[in-house]
């Protein structure tokens, strides 16, 4: 239940938090995720004590401010992207906050359990480690909160648009012995200005409206989706997996530290080739090919039994995960950003990443009802064969776009 109430609030907190940002800007947005985040830890560190319904419902209270915050946080890395860097840098920040994300994740996975069964013989965990983890949650809610009221301001020192508009200022000085090429300029500058800022002068609800109705965005909003349920599901079945086929913790983390150092190599990469070649598609196709490529041949591997073979093949497999899996769910977050331009980022991101969440939700729900009703090791083979027929949905529908994307041509005239 605590879980779920992340996917419940999912949608409605991404709309509320879009239109938020969209009306009184990301500062204020940040701000009041860093709050949320800190009045959430704090009411939860009241309900630390097992064993006592009241407790258990004083800590759902502040889950549910978290969850309040979550989206909100998750969709505003797209317009900072997008209104704080210029137009060959966008997407290797929206990779780096990401990896960000995943990387948070990680830890508090790696360094919760320890917390959790602080003071106590057993995994069943203590209320003094319980108390010890939450804390650790205010504290580091508390620094958050402190560093975006002191550091993070309302607009970027030097914002890509008006250098733009500087620099087409600059060109427009250079020739003013040619009045009708300046006029030609000025023009075009004019053109692109109003082109940039026409997302400010549209409604929360026209952009909302022009989204849902616009193919290209659904279309890729479906791939996004397809990537996001493969993560979940992976994540949840991973070690259960490698055990029913010899494979030990050691083992399991070897394939994670394998795939986590070549997300990092991947998303870099990738980021630089989207923002330098512009070949959005190709790029976004090419990684979630290679992607389901990775998949299939870990799915494979895991039809036998563990052998020194296999296991290096088990590797293989994850650094093609690593490599080009993790990557295309920004470079897809991207791609959206751009097609639906001039509805701001963070909305479109909002939109998307519900969606993504509560298929994301209802494909885990399928999951269970496999492992449910069919035995564990033909289940976990089904489900990483899900996997790859997710991966390949994504190919397809990225194959299927014919979208043009509005950013780079509206920045391009």
């Amino acid at each position: 239940m605590m879980t779920l109430i992340y996917m419940i609030l999912n949608i409605p907190a991404s709309i509320t938090g879009s239109f938020l940002t969209k009306k009184f800007g990301l500062r204020f947005g940040m701000i009041l995720v860093a709050w949320l985040n800190f009045i959430g830890g704090c009411i939860r560190c009241l309900g630390y004590k097992k064993g006592n319904e009241t407790f258990f419902w004083i800590a759902f209270g502040g889950q549910i401010f978290c969850a309040l915050a979550q989206p909100l946080a998750l969709n505003s890395a797209t317009l900072l992207a997008f209104n704080w860097f210029g137009e060959k840098e966008r997407t290797v920040v929206s990779v780096v906050s990401v990896l960000m994300a995943i990387f948070g994740g990680g830890a508090s996975f790696a360094i919760g359990p320890s917390l959790l069964t602080a003071g106590s013989t057993d995994m069943s965990g203590s209320e003094f480690g319980m108390l010890t983890f939450l804390g650790a949650q205010v504290l580091i809610a508390t620094m958050n909160l402190l560093l975006v009221v002191v550091f993070f301001k309302a607009n970027p020192p030097t914002p890509p648009i008006l250098l733009k508009s500087s620099k087409s200022e600059e060109t427009i000085a250079s020739i003013n012995s040619e009045p009708a090429m300046e006029d030609e300029s000025s023009r075009k500058n004019d053109e692109t200005l109003s082109l940039i800022d026409i997302g400010t002068k549209q409604t929360f609800f026209e952009g909302v409206k022009s989204i849902i109705t616009d193919i290209h965005f659904i279309n890729l909003a479906l791939a996004f989706t397809f990537v996001n349920s493969v993560f979940s599901s992976f994540a949840s079945i991973l070690n259960q997996v490698i055990q029913s086929k010899g494979y030990t913790p050691f083992d399991g983390s070897k394939f994670n530290i394998i795939m986590m150092v070549c997300s990092v190599i991947g998303s870099i990469v990738m980021g630089i080739l989207f923002d330098k070649t512009k070949r959005y598609k190709l790029i976004a196709m090419m990684s979630s090919l290679l992607a389901t490529f990775g998949f299939a041949c870990f799915a494979t591997v895991m039809i036998w039994n563990r052998s020194d073979f296999l296991f290096g093949m088990g590797l293989f497999s994850h650094l093609f995960i690593g490599l080009f899996a993790i990557p295309t769910l920004p470079l897809i977050a991207q791609m959206i950003a751009d097609v639906t331009f001039p509805v701001l980022p963070s909305t479109s991101a909002a939109l998307a990443g519900g969606f993504g969440t509560v298929c994301a939700g209802i494909y885990l729900i399928i999951i269970n009802f496999i492992q449910e009703y069919v035995s564990n090791e033909t289940s976990s083979i089904v489900i990483l064969w899900m996997d790859v027929g997710m991966m390949l949905m994504c190919f397809i529908m990225l194959s299927l776009f014919r979208g043009k994307f509005k950013r780079t041509l509206s920045e391009k005239s």
